[in-house]
């Protein structure tokens, strides 16, 4: 049996509980796939087995989604954009400095399946990509890439990406610009006072609430202190980019999400999260650290265009959803896993996402909330999208006038700027999906 004919059969067989349900909520005529998966999911449980059921049947709805996504993707053209007003910024950090049980599987691999998608499909240059990749020791992801292709993924490194983002002269107003992250993410819970420590001088600051970081390669607690990178700091250089570039900006995490950080460890090293960095004997502290880089971020970039209740000491700050679009794996509550050796080591939510972009259902005009509909969901694992803009056309444009027949697309194209429980249950631990980073 081909895939093909395999996928007919599954889609088949799941659409008649479809039609059940269409039936059962009172929905007649052509059946509107997400009005009935709606109202599956708002259906009231009366009693555990009748919420087992419809547990089940919205599980067997999610399927067939994601089965008719693959059956619309076979042997069908993708639709291509012309690519030359695209940026990229992509992250995959699978090694961690000095911390082996932090290590993950995919994290590369998915950066560089990014990289290949937007050339492919998007017909992005190569050279407008940069690659902040750290690989595990003998993976051969990178083996096709030439000789300083990619740069570690430092805090250094990672900040100077995104800033030149900014200050680059290449790129225009309006120019699309996808920042992808696939790794480790952390949670500092700030329930009191804390003393920080800002150019040499001790300030209070009340309670933070919950503040959400990204974890560099190079993250460390002591000796010297090299902090995570706040949500704060990231949506304050997000606001900045947008301000300078235009709003046309899609952040992407394949990562996961725990408020406590406190997920039971079940096995591999691989399983588990990213914990705060803890207070060595170094100072200042990883937190103040991480609070005075995002502090020195808003400075620079928002100090002049923000009221002082909106700083980043304040436990009212919020993230401008202005700025740009955000693509999460799951909810704050929820798990983002990666998919086994036997899988070819890939995030779950990296893997839907590039099968929905390559696939016929996401067509020009498509919204970014359209596209997420073409990605499946998986029990405790639901993909989110956040942003003003969710609504609006997925980075596609008029077409452009054919190039140039003497250049080829990358010859045209100025150098980029310098600076998943399935099965094998690994977890990618990281910043929430609707806070800070949204």
């Amino acid at each position: 049996m081909t895939n093909e004919e395999f996928l007919k059969k599954e889609i088949k067989r799941d659409e008649k509980i479809e039609e059940e349900l269409a039936v059962a909520f009172g929905m007649t005529g052509d059946i509107d796939d997400t009005k009935v998966l709606d109202a599956a999911m708002q259906s009231a449980a009366q009693t555990e087995e009748d919420l087992q059921r419809i547990r089940a049947k919205i599980q067997t709805l999610h399927k067939l989604r994601r089965n008719r996504t693959e059956l619309a993707g076979l042997n069908k053209p993708p639709h291509r954009v012309d690519g030359r007003r695209f940026w990229a910024v992509l992250i995959g950090i699978d090694k961690y400095a000095g911390d082996d049980v932090l290590n993950l599987k995919g994290c590369a691999r998915d950066a560089l399946e990014m990289r290949t998608l937007l050339h492919e499909t998007l017909q992005v240059p190569f050279d407008r990509m940069c690659l902040l990749l750290s690989p595990l020791d003998g993976d051969d992801s990178t083996a096709g890439l030439k000789p300083n292709t990619y740069r570690s993924p430092t805090r250094e490194h990672i900040i100077n990406a995104l800033t030149d983002l900014i200050s680059s002269h290449d790129i225009m107003k309006n120019d699309g610009i996808i920042v992808y992250y696939a790794g480790h993410g952390t949670a500092y819970t700030v329930t009191d006072d804390t003393q920080y420590t800002v150019n040499g001088v001790e300030v209070s600051a009340p309670n933070l609430g919950f503040v959400e970081a990204l974890c560099p390669l190079d993250r460390r607690g002591d000796d010297p202190v090299i902090p995570d990178i706040s949500g704060r700091e990231l949506n304050i250089i997000l606001e900045k980019i947008s301000l300078e570039k235009g709003p046309d900006i899609t952040v992407i995490l394949d990562s996961c999400h725990s408020g406590t950080m406190t997920m039971p460890v079940t096995g591999s090293a691989a399983e588990h999260y990213a914990l705060p960095l803890k207070a060595g004997r170094s100072s200042p502290t990883p937190l103040s650290a991480m609070m005075v880089a995002a502090d020195t971020s808003f400075q620079l970039y928002a100090a002049d265009k923000k009221p002082e209740e909106q700083s980043v000491w304040t436990a009212k700050w919020s993230a401008n959803k202005a700025s740009h679009v955000l693509l999460t794996a799951c909810k704050t509550y929820q798990s983002a896993s990666e998919l086994g050796a036997k899988f070819g080591n890939r995030g779950l939510f990296t893997d839907a996402l590039v099968r929905a972009l390559k696939s016929s259902e996401v067509q020009a005009g498509c919204s970014f909330v359209g596209l997420l509909r073409a990605v499946p969901s998986w029990k405790n694992r639901t993909p989110v999208v956040v942003g003003d803009r969710k609504h609006f056309p997925l980075w596609f444009r008029q077409p452009l006038p054919p190039p140039n027949p003497d250049h080829s697309l990358d010859s045209v194209s100025p150098t980029a700027p310098v600076r998943r429980e399935p099965r094998s249950n690994l977890n990618r631990a990281a910043p929430s999906s609707t806070s800070t980073l949204g």
